[in-house]
């Protein structure tokens, strides 16, 4: 098993462990600190995820970006490897897709081209230098290396960030990473 492996492992063994509590109160702090940056506040389109129950809650960021109008594009697998992100409205336009993750529904939602002002990018693992190790499948690394967005950002529980990441030669780093304690990149 590689270091980034390794470090994947026990990353989200420590993530799956935090207490119910813990995690909402750091949801919350993570939301007030992400929808507070000046990159989220003057992105007109925002590329975004559909959290799963172990990541940083999105619903709300998702929320507060359509209810200042903002546009919001999600990702939706296309293929082994590779994604698009389609324009959403509501929440109503998500259905189960890939591996359980929320995506937009294709029927409603149109594939966008346009590059974002601002792209919100889950992940595994963080460290100060802004280097990140995602799920492994290579999706983001890929989608990240052919957006020119102004800002790549990602939302992380403070136990996320470690040391000893070492980027691969196609892994994009991040611009920002917003924990519940801090943001790294200020």
């Amino acid at each position: 098993m590689d270091t980034g492996e390794l470090i994947r492992k026990k990353i989200r063994q420590v993530r799956r462990q935090l207490p119910e509590k813990v995690r909402a109160a750091a949801d919350e702090a993570i939301f007030e600190k992400a929808s507070g940056l000046k990159e989220f506040k003057e992105a007109r389109l925002v590329f975004m995820y559909a959290s799963t129950p172990e990541e940083v809650d999105t619903k709300n960021l998702i929320k507060a970006a359509m209810g200042a109008g903002k546009r919001v594009a999600l990702p939706r697998v296309r293929g082994r490897g590779e994604m698009d992100f389609h324009l959403i409205t509501s929440e109503n336009d998500l259905i189960s897709g890939a591996m359980g993750i929320f995506e937009p529904d294709p029927e409603k939602c149109p594939v966008i081209s346009e590059v974002p002002e601002l792209v919100i990018v889950p992940g595994v693992a963080f460290d100060t230098s802004l280097n990140r190790i995602g799920y492994g499948g290579g999706y983001y690394d890929r989608a990240l290396a052919r957006l020119n967005a102004a800002c790549f950002a990602a939302l992380a529980y403070e136990c996320q960030i470690t040391e000893g990441i070492v980027p691969g030669k196609y892994d994009v780093p991040m611009d920002l990473i917003v924990t519940e304690k801090r943001i790294i990149g200020r």
